[in-house]
């Protein structure tokens, strides 16, 4: 039923720009100042256009097997026993990041609206993911086309408002570990970008012209490497590294230093309507997946019995970590050890079957 579904070739770009921005821009600045030092910030370009061997992967893939999911052609390629592990394994990874991202939001939500119960905002998000799936991926896609640009639009209008508040002396020192400390983010951008790769290997056999798939991949990578670049500048040119380190999110921080003619301010109202329509975003995009990827493991002609079942599953992976910390860490591993494995394994499919077409042709 879902392999029914097209989407165009700008739905195309939309989606693999709202896969690799997703809400990742909220502690992006966190992360690259930890992992990489203050010029962390020249690994994320990199990191994610070093994906595109990631997207030429899945094009490759979805030229022999132009109707089918990565669930579905992966025992093809690498056999029956690992292609089965390798869906059971996407399948649980994404039910479990979706859960986590469900618990990040809701503690974000606690933040603005303390008095409210946490279960409210996981039931909330949920929800909205769950009316998106009912509906079909074509109405999904649709509304990432509408959204994804005023999300994009919303980030440039606060990174301008903020320009007046950067100071030089924040970036300093330069490469004080050594000219390689900006490399340790590397892993960590490759990885975030991986997400856009694997959740690309899912819809691909929607796109309704396929010659499209690599340049509108390319243009998702490349164009949410430079925002989120441009993300950690901006957040670490205003506030400093040290408060940086000091917020959970320290892009909110940064919208209450702006002030426009003078009397103009409260621009956290803006960003915290780019945040909501992220997060419902993100989280269906990993929660489709491993929906419509459950149904076609387990040879189901229909995905949507299988929303309920899920989102239950996505609520309670939402209560198992203890604190916010617990949850960035967790999704840090995942990030790491599950999705950028998995987005390398895409690449080693594309050869193996590349490997068997020219042995076949011989």
């Amino acid at each position: 039923m879902f392999t029914n579904e097209r989407v165009s070739g700008i739905q195309a770009v939309i989606l693999t720009a709202a896969a690799a921005l997703g809400t990742i821009f909220l502690d992006i600045p966190i992360i690259a100042i930890e992992e990489g030092g203050l010029q962390g910030w020249l690994s994320i370009l990199p990191g994610y256009s070093l994906m595109i061997i990631g997207v030429y992967a899945v094009v490759k893939l979805g030229e022999k097997y132009p109707n089918e999911t990565v669930i579905q052609y992966a025992p093809n390629v690498v056999g029956t026993m690992i292609g089965k592990l390798f869906g059971l394994t996407l399948i649980i990874t994404f039910t479990v990041f979706a859960g986590f991202l469900v618990r990040l939001n809701s503690e974000l939500l606690l933040l603005l609206m303390p008095e409210t119960p946490a279960v409210a905002f996981k039931v909330l998000i949920v929800s909205l993911a769950i009316y998106s799936m009912k509906s079909g991926f074509e109405v999904f896609a649709r509304a990432c086309q509408l959204l994804v640009p005023l999300i994009i639009l919303g980030l440039i209008l606060v990174f301008i408002f903020s320009l007046e508040n950067i100071e030089l002396d924040n970036f300093l020192p330069l490469f004080e570990e050594g000219y390689l400390e900006p490399l340790g983010f590397l892993p960590n951008a490759m990885a975030l970008s991986g997400e856009a790769v694997l959740f690309m290997a899912f819809w691909y056999c929607t796109l309704n012209t396929k010659e499209e798939g690599l340049r509108a991949g390319a243009i998702g990578l490349v164009s949410m490497g430079l925002l989120l670049t441009v993300t950690v500048l901006v957040t670490i040119g205003s506030l400093g590294p040290d408060k940086v380190l000091n917020h959970n999110f320290p892009i909110f921080s940064l919208t209450r230093f702006i002030l426009v003619l003078e009397f103009m301010q409260g621009y956290e109202g803006l960003l915290t309507i780019v945040w909501v329509s992220a997060s419902f975003i993100k989280v269906t995009i990993f929660l489709y997946p491993a929906v419509v990827g459950a149904s076609q493991w387990l040879n189901l002609q229909d995905y949507k019995p299988l929303v309920f079942p899920f989102a239950l599953l996505v609520i309670s992976a939402a209560y198992v970590p203890e604190t916010k910390g617990d949850v960035d860490e967790m999704i840090g591993l995942i990030n790491l050890y599950a999705i950028l494995p998995l987005a390398f394994f895409l690449l080693i499919m594309a050869i193996i079957e590349g490997v068997k077409t020219k042995l076949q042709n011989q």
